[in-house]
């Protein structure tokens, strides 16, 4: 079984906490360091497998020992054309899969999206248009005012706006052709859902609304 030992799992919660640790110990973010304690709790990752700090380090797997800028293994094989992809791929070098069907659920998609060349080109060049979406969510959901401004707000919400139109269009390549992978099948599913257009809409409503204001104010029209 690849399932770790009772004495394994011992061993990745140490390097869990190591990993913790290092976090807390370099970050700059704000949220953190107003915190003096904190209590970690372990919880493994079902069906990956957790690499240690030293071998992650010995293999060259994201950084390269020599030159910060040079070669790892993390660059050699990063294609990806969203930063998303690109944290998403680091993620799974550090902790990849053990379980067998996840696996093969994930060569079946590429498969066939290597079989389907100019789906995979023309989704790629959607993807290319999508704003980094972790961030882009981090900002928006701030509640320090500090931080992020309310007309920066504004900005990244028209920056949302930009991003569903993206996925609208990625949703419409997928629904093009008859998807057989279960991932790219989700990934439709996913683009297709109800919320996505309802979020565009209040977005639509609310910042053009906004900008109307903010017009009329300009002009010294009453509002």
């Amino acid at each position: 079984t690849l399932s770790p030992s009772s004495a394994a799992s011992d061993v990745y919660k140490r390097q869990a906490i190591y990993y913790t640790g290092e976090i807390v110990s370099t970050t700059s973010n704000s949220c953190l360091s107003k915190y003096k304690n904190f209590r970690i709790k372990y919880e493994g990752t079902e069906n990956t497998m957790l690499i240690d700090p030293k071998t992650i380090r010995g293999l060259e797997l994201v950084e390269n020992n020599v030159a910060k800028q040079g070669l790892s293994f993390w660059k050699f094989m990063d294609t990806t054309c969203t930063k998303v992809g690109q944290r998403s791929l680091r993620n799974n070098i550090l902790q990849p899969l053990t379980d067998k069907a996840s696996i093969d659920m994930r060569l079946q998609t590429v498969k066939e999206l290597l079989s389907q060349h100019q789906l995979l080109d023309d989704l790629r060049v959607q993807m290319k248009k999508l704003q980094d979406l972790d961030k882009l969510f981090a900002k928006l959901l701030s509640v320090d005012q500090a931080a992020v401004k309310s007309e920066h707000k504004i900005n990244y919400s028209i920056l949302l706006k930009n991003s569903i139109a993206t996925t609208k269009n990625l949703r419409e390549l997928l629904s093009q052709v008859e998807v057989e992978s279960t991932l790219l099948t989700e990934a439709r599913d996913v683009f297709s859902h109800e919320c996505i257009d309802q979020i565009e809409q209040l977005i639509n409503k609310y910042i053009n609304c906004l900008l109307y204001t903010s017009d009329a104010a300009d002009d010294g029209e009453s509002v």
